[in-house]
């Protein structure tokens, strides 16, 4: 186990307090760093959100609270009609040094689900991860904005137009993962993308860390598929709100490919966890959005350490020995949550 992860392992009890405690520093670091944008009189600091309250672009955010900073925002390549705005609620995201750069999108609105696949057009890129459901406890999460079944089109009038076609659907893990191949084409050009919809994630909490690593693991491929093919642009991520479930997926990614990158485990001596989480808010505000996701990061990456020494997992760093047998009862069964002591974290 790596060294930082065995100290925060070793806590015991302390764990719920550790978890507390770090999180709070977080949310009181944006906090004090959006009071001073605020407070600033000079304008283009890093961390204002002025394009997010231009001329039309506040009713393209689906939440008032969860904009795009000025400094990472997507800006849309040709400007929309008719306000001549290159907005959308969408953040270039970028991790520690050593993890790859993402786009973290809000899920989209019926009035930008153009934009959306605009953006997706101009950034070049061949994977969107999905993390809502369309409608959860009976509120709207997302807009629909691919089309209704296999063989169907969906027509946006952005770019001059911009077609999307399903050309195949699949689900797998008992609907939990719905996995769409899809044609985008514009100006007379095509190219294929996939989008890897997990349904299986309530809304502000955690999920089962073996079904959200099955989902990282499988994005990953798709990443590869699309790069192969040319479409080298980042995988767009988004949830409803695009900041909690989206910073968890991306937080946990992040922290497996460093400590595959690892040559031993006491080679990282921090908390990269928390790093990482501090690092992905200073592009997009309230990045794993609750506490209850900030452990469940903890959580995810112990399980992949496990199936790591199980054999049973990708990316296994060659410091991870290998046991001799696979999972037994005395470990996590597949599906099963090794709990890290979070009874109590809201307290």
């Amino acid at each position: 186990m790596p060294t930082w992860l065995r100290g925060v392992v070793d806590l015991g009890p302390g764990i719920s307090e550790y978890l507390r405690s770090s999180y709070r520093n977080i949310q009181e670091v944006e906090a004090a760093r959006i009071q001073e944008a605020y407070d600033a009189e000079d304008e283009g600091g890093a961390f204002e959100f002025s394009a997010a309250w231009g001329p039309g672009n506040e009713s393209r955010n689906r939440y008032s609270d969860i904009v795009p900073y000025d400094s990472t925002r997507v800006v849309l390549m040709t400007p929309l009609e008719p306000e001549e705005s290159d907005y959308i609620n969408a953040s270039h995201v970028h991790g520690l040094p050593g993890t790859i750069p993402c786009i973290f999108s809000q899920g989209p609105l019926p009035e930008t689900i153009g934009d959306f696949w605009q953006m997706v057009w101009e950034q070049n890129s061949s994977l969107i991860v999905m993390l809502t459901k369309e409608e959860e406890r009976g509120r709207v999460k997302c807009s629909r904005y691919v089309p209704e079944s296999v063989g169907g089109t969906l027509t946006c009038a952005n770019l001059g137009e911009i077609l999307i076609k399903m050309e195949s659907e699949e689900s797998h893990s008992n609907g939990e993962v719905i996995l769409r191949r899809l044609t985008i084409s514009s100006g007379g050009k095509s190219r294929e993308l996939w989008q890897l919809h997990f349904t299986a994630w309530p809304d502000h909490s955690a999920s089962n860390p073996a079904s959200v690593l099955s989902v990282i693991d499988l994005s990953r491929e798709l990443q590869k598929q699309g790069a192969s093919a040319g479409a080298t642009g980042p995988v767009v991520i988004h949830c409803s709100a695009g900041c909690g479930r989206t910073g968890t997926f991306c937080a946990i990614d992040g922290v497996l490919r460093l400590l595959e990158k690892t040559k031993s485990p006491s080679d990282i001596d921090e908390d990269i966890i928390r790093k990482t989480v501090e690092k992905l808010r200073e592009s997009r505000i309230a990045a794993v959005q609750m506490i209850e996701q900030f452990a469940f990061c903890y959580e995810a990456v112990l399980y992949r350490l496990l199936e790591w020494q199980h054999g049973i997992a990708p990316g296994r760093p060659d410091w991870i020995a290998q046991a001799p047998s696979k999972l037994t009862s005395t470990s996590p069964p597949d599906g099963a949550t090794p709990r890290l002591g979070n009874q109590g974290l809201n307290g």
